[in-house]
Parts: structure tokens; sequence; C-alpha cells
């Protein structure tokens, strides 16, 4: 399970270095290897898979599409954009040109762990995003709403 939030910097090779503990994740579960896509959640950020995971997405995404109607374009647009990426013997990965600037990724960015996947964020994107939620947040019933049942408060 991926946690935390780091920030890296992009090299001028355009390569991000994956932090030590997510690397570790990494070469257990996929062997260093990764799917990274658009986010259409948080369309600011890459979504970063592990290969077996994303595997299992693609099946069920696979499985929709046979009886998508109005949907197919949706899980054709997440499938189209899906990029194969491996970690170099550093623990770096080249991201794919049309997904940097999909975020317009420059070279400060954060990585955050999310469970079963790792999001990419701009930094700047981030920080504006940061403190939306921390806005939110504010809203006690709300947080009551989301959280309460899961015994995080």
């Amino acid at each position: 399970m991926f946690r935390g939030v780091k920030h890296i910097t992009m090299d001028s090779k355009f390569r991000i270095a994956i932090p030590t503990r997510y690397r570790e994740l990494l070469l257990a579960e996929s062997a260093g290897r990764l799917v990274a896509n658009i986010d259409l959640n948080q369309q600011k950020c890459l979504a970063l898979y592990p290969a077996t995971v994303w595997a299992e997405i693609e099946d069920s995404i696979q499985k929709q599409l046979r009886n998508a109607g109005t949907s197919a374009r949706i899980l054709r647009l997440i499938l189209s954009h899906a990029t194969d990426v491996e970690m170099d013997a550093s623990g770096r990965l080249l991201l794919p040109a049309e997904l940097r600037t999909h975020i317009k990724l420059e070279k400060k960015a954060v990585l955050l762990g999310l469970g079963k996947k790792l999001e990419l964020w701009r930094e700047d994107d981030w920080s504006v995003e940061q403190a939306a939620s921390f806005e939110e947040i504010q809203d006690a019933a709300l947080v009551e709403k989301v959280v309460g049942d899961i015994g995080y408060i």
C-alpha cells in the first residue's frame, strides 16, 4: 500500500526518481513496471499503477466496454491514455511527453501514495488542491459523513 506525500524533482531528461519506499513496493508488486495514465477524477494529476493492479482495472474496463453504450467514450479515453513505464536500475521513470503535457508538469512535482496507486501532481497544482481540501474539511458534518463510518475519526 502506498502512503504519504513526497516532493520530487524531474530531471532534464524528464525522469522522476521514485522514493525508496515506493520503489521497494513497486519492485515487489510488479518488478518495477507501472502504467501511467490521466486521472479523470483529478484532471491535474497523473495516476501511476503497478502493472499488476492496472491489469485488473483494464480487465474490468474491457468487460464494461462490451455493454458500455455512451460510456464507451470514457472507457476508450482511459484505455487509450494508459502507457507502460518501467523503472530503470536507479529507480527512475521516464514520463511520456503526452502525459507530462497533459498536467503541464515542470521540474517540481509531488508524488502521493494513495493505497493501490500513486498520483503525480505539478507542485503548484498540488498546493492549490491541498488548500482547497483543508478548506473543505472545515465542514465537520461533511467530514463525519465521509470518514465517520470507517473509524478514522
